[in-house]
């Protein structure tokens, strides 16, 4: 299995950020939702094909960082090297500028946040530190580290103010390890990772509802928090998992083991698991993002190391190859 590196990455990240003291607080707290801060649920329509700021897509799609649904609509958006690309309605679009490096990428309900570089001849800072889009990325507002630092690997609660964010090169305000803040950005505090094995990792994701519960994949099981990421249980089994995508009540995520791919929905508060289908992918194929629609849970997407995207609209029964090694089919 290809992991993202972000936990040897992070190893020494890890191994100098663990602490010992202990948190009991480690249970689902369903009081975390800030329902003050809360987004709005009501799912927006776009007219794409009114929309001056998007056009059919000119060229392949390659190095892709992350896809989501922002903005609670059921256009998917994927993160690119070279922009935005947004399939909707059966056609792919491309932004017409903005085209930045974009690395860290997460959907919310708002928009979405994002981390990377800056494209040739814009005056934005390189890197760009995190960002924030409420226009699907025609206009970015900066949130934190602008100038600083690039966050590859980033997640946000889809309709709270919680982020989290892997640093591994120290900034002016936060060090090195696994950060989380749960007032959009403003500030942070340092997360101390108790239980979480010293190993490379795949993703972080976060509950969209539940700013304190986070959960990160490593090839020695999938791993989660309920409380910012101060101490973390196993919830599969030892084996390696892949990419995650927590949702209101359950966990997706990949497991990955030699030849052997599946993707499973567990319940978060049960060892019981489901498995949906997968298509037929290559055998040395990995599935990197994970991503679920807000407005119908039967809609999975997922992307590969082969630049294929896969989609479903019916829980696994059948899919849709969107994307054919980076080509419109």
């Amino acid at each position: 299995m290809k992991y993202i590196i972000f936990l040897l990455g992070l190893g020494a990240v890890l191994f100098f950020f663990f602490a010992s003291s202990s948190d009991n607080t480690n249970q689902p707290q369903r009081q975390d939702i800030n329902i003050e801060n809360e987004k709005s649920m009501e799912a927006s329509g776009i007219p794409f094909s009114e929309h001056i700021f998007f056009q059919p897509l000119q060229e392949p799609i390659f190095h892709l960082h992350g896809l989501g649904y922002p903005n609670n609509q059921g256009a998917l958006f994927l993160a690119t090297h070279h922009g935005l690309k947004v399939f909707y309605n059966g056609q792919w679009l491309e932004t017409r500028g903005n085209n930045h490096d974009y690395m860290g990428f997460q959907a919310t309900a708002d928009g979405f946040y994002t981390s990377g570089h800056p494209e040739e001849g814009t005056e934005l800072a390189n890197p760009i530190g995190l960002m924030k889009s409420e226009d699907l990325g025609e206009t970015l507002e900066k949130v934190s580290f602008y100038g600083e630092s690039d966050f590859h690997h980033l997640s946000a609660g889809y309709f709270t103010q919680s982020i989290y964010v892997v640093n591994t090169v120290p900034n002016s305000q936060i060090e090195t390890g696994l950060y989380y803040s749960t007032d959009g950005g403003t500030s942070w505090e340092n997360s101390r990772l108790e239980g979480l094995p010293l190993t490379s990792a795949h993703s972080i994701a976060t509950h969209p509802r539940l700013a304190k519960t986070v959960g990160i994949s490593t090839p020695e099981g999938l791993y989660l928090s309920h409380n910012k990421g101060n101490s973390f249980s196993l919830v599969s089994e030892e084996i390696p998992v892949g990419a995650v995508f927590i949702k209101e009540e359950s966990i997706l995520y990949v497991v990955e083991d030699g030849n052997n791919r599946m993707l499973l929905e567990q319940p978060l508060e049960s060892d019981d698991t489901k498995e949906i289908p997968l298509p037929s992918l290559k055998e040395d194929e990995s599935i990197l993002y994970l991503a679920v629609s807000p407005i119908n849970e039967e809609e999975i997407s997922f992307s590969t190391d082969k630049g294929n995207v896969w989609t479903t609209t019916n829980y696994g029964n059948s899919w849709s190859n969107i994307l054919v090694e980076g080509n419109v089919p």
